[in-house]
């Protein structure tokens, strides 16, 4: 978005393409003339805009805050995103480091806040600096698929990258426990953060009615930080939201056992 500071931009993508250093970006600034944009025909807006897009077959946006990003405020990001989804290009999502932890840290604190975000976006409240690009953008969504079909993109996308962003940061923690394993402090905090994050990707599929992968991780973490003294505040979480995935199932008895332990 153009309300981005350009060096933020540009930490966010140095860290989110750091395993691929030959790596050519092209901005939308540059690469597309804004200015002359509302005086094209609808043909280009319709069509040529959203080919090129597809013919580099890859869209990053970078997310910044995280919690209410400012793309999902404008249209012309919007309408990205819409093309990027259209054509079928990789889609991805770019954090600076800062962002990065900060996601972490409040995804595996309350998850809501995550679908507090979802619920934010709406095409149809975006806002162009240029009044006519927001109405050639508005005429191109109704002709196409529509405000409701292109807010649903636009959730979906998030949805599928959260999960993927929340795996990352396991992988991560999995990878620090490896290399620090013969220093039982390091790996003694290393588990609690990743019980904290397994609990945040448990939570979030429940809320995407994915129950069964709910349970499964649930069950895991039950057995997998048995040994644990630390975190007590995750097994209170563990079993409750193993209650609310089982009585989702339909097994109250299980329900009830898991949110007996939790208050307990």
């Amino acid at each position: 978005a153009w309300k981005y500071a350009f060096t933020d931009v540009v930490d966010a993508l140095q860290y989110h393409f750091s395993n691929e250093p030959d790596i050519f970006i092209w901005f939308d600034l540059f690469s597309n003339n804004q200015h002359k944009a509302p005086n094209l025909p609808f043909e280009w807006w319709r069509d040529t805009f959203s080919n090129a897009i597809g013919k580099m077959g890859r869209v990053v946006m970078v997310l910044s805050p995280w919690n209410n990003p400012v793309p999902f405020t404008r249209a012309w990001c919007l309408w990205e995103i819409y093309c990027a989804v259209k054509s079928n290009c990789i889609f991805e999502v770019a954090l600076s480091p800062e962002e990065h932890d900060a996601f972490v840290k409040g995804i595996t604190a309350d998850g809501k806040q995550f679908y507090q975000m979802l619920a934010n976006i709406n095409v149809e409240n975006s806002e162009s600096f240029n009044p006519a690009d927001k109405t050639r953008i508005f005429d191109a969504v109704i002709s196409s698929v529509g405000f409701t079909e292109l807010n649903t993109m636009v959730v979906g996308k998030m949805r599928d990258w959260v999960i993927s962003a929340i795996d990352e940061s396991i992988q991560q923690s999995q990878n620090l426990i490896v290399l620090n394993k013969t220093s039982v402090d390091i790996v003694k905090e290393e588990r609690v953060l990743m019980w904290g994050k397994l609990l945040a990707k448990m939570r979030m599929l429940e809320l995407m009615g994915e129950f069964e992968k709910a349970r499964e991780i649930g069950e895991k973490c039950v057995v997998d930080f048995a040994d644990m003294e630390e975190g007590e505040e995750w097994w209170g979480n563990t079993y409750n939201n193993l209650g609310n995935v089982y009585n989702s199932q339909g097994d109250y008895a299980k329900a009830i056992e898991c949110h007996e332990k939790s208050l307990e």
